[in-house]
């Protein structure tokens, strides 16, 4: 019994490095030719057919041998690939769609949104950062490390990266995978205006550039393996366009493991200019102000400085002016019950705030919405 146990685990990690083979020579191309995609077709298929066989033979070992019943571990270490392989599944399926000829623009729609949990001894150390060369947790069993060998390991990723990774997450999900450059900052930003300049997209690709050459290490304890794969996958089709290969690893696995949170779009939908200032300021009191849970709470100037990295005068202003439209459209549509703006000699001291209503625009327990910021 070990032993069918012991292969299917062997045979799985076998798989899933030929997957990240596959993925990591599609990202390197341009433009894929005919000939190029039909090679991979039949690779995926062959991968395809694999891993069902592999689902197979553990759903026949769960139906007929009830010691998997009586042992926990065993059990729960069987479903874990189970599902692992499901999601491969999913990968590959969208993967061949889209060789298939069937890769087409997708016009932005109003999505689902989501947006990683930095509570506890997790994240939020490094709070509004993941540094490399460090081990975070998703929970206990899952941890993973940065690598980036084409920076300064004193770079880092930022409120940004991880804004930009969650949006390539939602659209891949919502079956949106050819997508331009103006796509991802209109749904980065919310915003549906057809205004996106240049500049703009150049600081998109730019930043897909840096997410395209850090690696991410996963230690997964449930599956007892270690395993390496690009942060993101996605196919360069020209200047403006990328084909998205496959949901960003560490939405996919902080969705899997319940470390994302869910928050109504309406608190979002702030009107601030969707300047990278604006995009950060309110990425970062969302997290500090309405996923702490806190009713009463204060927040201080200095550390807002200080952890968005701000030092000029003119940026400081900047800043206040946007939190404080921000905390002002919250309050209008009933987040925030009041706030107040305590100074000392034409000095900003600190914010002191009280939420009114928070969990009106958290979604748990399988509640939906058509919009939703997770």
């Amino acid at each position: 019994m070990s032993y069918d146990i012991d292969s299917i685990s062997v045979k799985s990690e076998e798989l899933q490095s030929k997957m990240i083979v596959i993925l990591n020579n599609m990202s390197n191309y341009t433009i894929i030719e005919n000939s190029e995609r039909y090679f991979y077709m039949e690779n995926l298929k062959f991968i395809y057919d694999e891993v069902s066989r592999l689902n197979d033979e553990i759903h026949t070992l769960l139906s007929k041998n009830s010691v998997f019943l009586k042992n926990n571990l065993l059990f729960d270490h069987l479903i874990s690939i189970y599902n692992e392989h499901d999601e491969w599944l999913k990968t590959i399926e969208t993967l061949t769609y889209s060789l298939d000829k069937k890769i087409t623009f997708s016009r932005l729609k109003k999505l689902s949104l989501h947006m990683l949990k930095i509570d506890g001894e997790y994240y939020y150390e490094d709070f509004p950062n993941l540094h490399y060369m460090k081990k975070y947790m998703i929970n206990d069993d899952i941890s993973f490390i940065l690598i980036n060998n084409h920076t300064s390991q004193h770079d880092k990723v930022d409120f940004i990266d991880i804004s930009i990774l969650r949006t390539l997450f939602l659209l891949y999900k919502n079956s949106i995978f050819r997508v331009r450059n103006k796509h991802i900052f209109k749904y980065l930003s919310l915003n549906d205006s057809e205004n996106i300049t240049k500049k703009q997209q150049d600081f998109i690709s730019s930043r897909l550039k840096k997410l395209e050459n850090i690696e991410i290490i996963v230690d997964n304890r449930i599956l007892n393996k270690v395993y390496k794969e690009k942060f993101i996958y996605f196919l360069k089709l020209d200047e403006n366009d990328i084909l998205i290969l496959k949901k960003p690893v560490i939405f996919e696995l902080s969705k899997k493991y319940n470390r994302c949170e869910n928050l109504d779009a309406n608190a979002v939908l702030c009107p601030i200019s969707m300047t990278t200032t604006g995009l950060i300021t309110k990425e970062y009191l969302v997290y500090k102000m309405l996923l702490r849970g806190n009713k009463f709470n204060r927040l201080y100037f200095d550390d807002i400085y200080s952890e968005l990295n701000i030092h000029t005068f003119q940026k400081k202003k900047k800043i206040r002016d946007i939190i404080i439209k921000i905390l002002e459209y919250w309050k209008n549509i009933n987040i925030i019950k009041k706030f107040r703006i305590h100074t000392e000699n034409n000095h900003y001291i600190y914010i002191d705030y009280q939420l009114l209503s928070v969990e009106r625009f958290l979604f748990r327990n399988n509640q939906q919405n058509n919009f939703l910021w997770v």
